[in-house]
């Protein structure tokens, strides 16, 4: 008995004519076995049924050897198959997806590898050999992947900020929900930026945090703002709010996140609102 089975796709003539794949037979057959059809990435019939529809475990896997468009097969014992073709992806498809799929296990590791050693040393004494030990990849893997450890640590930096804004469904209407929502995806990525902030790195963290900042304050601070912020320019007073969040999140990893996300947040705020009031 079968769990799952894997289908292919495309038509097949037979004496009912040409028919879908898979069959209608084989799919109610595999629902009355609650046998699950995955599709396969195959033009032809890879299940056929072999016995009385009333059997549920009538669909078995075919051959799946290649079959020629003239190749017949009996099939519950009355209708002649005709099998279509069964073609699998090209080689140099297979090999491309591998080697994709290689290439972001290696880079996975090799960033992953990067994050602990700058929790552990500072950033200047880490060389690409520590890396590619700690990432158990070759010294070829890696400059295939990054020109140089400055390259890895902009990558680190870049998806660390990337993932400040990143957004779960929360209503962000409300700026101390907003400011919390960011906190908390930072907070998830404490240790690279405890790393970041305490080592060599914290320029172009601090760089890459600003400017992600800047991109959220100029969707969300209104063109005509009340208050002190109406005479300010907008360029400054963007700059302004996203180095006071830099500032924030510095302190906060200076201080090893122990202070509450939801105090910081508001603590951030009461120096930003009156701004706009």
């Amino acid at each position: 008995m079968f769990e799952s089975l894997s289908e292919g796709h495309g038509t097949i003539r037979c004496a009912h004519g040409l028919m879908p794949i898979p069959v209608p037979a084989v799919v109610n057959l595999c629902q009355a076995g609650n046998i699950a059809l995955t599709p396969a990435p195959v033009a032809g019939e890879l299940v056929t049924p072999t016995a009385p529809p009333s059997s549920p475990h009538c669909a078995r896997p075919s051959t799946c050897r290649p079959a020629t468009a003239s190749s017949r097969r009996l099939r519950r014992g009355k209708r002649p198959y005709e099998a279509a073709p069964v073609r699998s992806l090209p080689a140099r498809s297979r090999g491309r997806i591998a080697m994709d799929a290689r290439k972001a296990k290696s880079r996975a590791a090799i960033v992953a590898a990067f994050s602990e050693l700058l929790r552990e040393e500072d950033y200047g004494k880490i060389t690409v050999g520590d890396i590619i030990a700690r990432a158990h990849v070759g010294r070829a893997t890696f400059y295939g992947l990054f020109k140089s450890k400055d390259d890895l640590l902009s990558e680190l930096v870049s998806d660390i900020c990337t993932h400040a804004l990143d957004d779960d469904g929360t209503p962000l209407d409300d700026p101390l929900v907003q400011v919390e929502h960011i906190l908390n995806n930072l907070w998830e990525r404490r240790q690279g930026v405890r790393a970041l902030v305490a080592g060599a790195g914290s320029r172009v963290f601090a760089d890459c945090l600003r400017k992600t900042i800047m991109s959220r304050a100029a969707e969300t601070v209104p063109t005509d703002p009340n208050g002190p912020a109406a005479t300010m320019d907008r360029s400054f007073l963007l700059h302004h709010i996203a180095s006071s969040f830099v500032g924030m999140v510095q302190w906060w990893a200076w201080h090893n996140f122990q202070a509450d996300k939801t105090e910081v947040a508001k603590d951030y705020l009461s120096a930003i609102q009156p701004l706009f009031s």
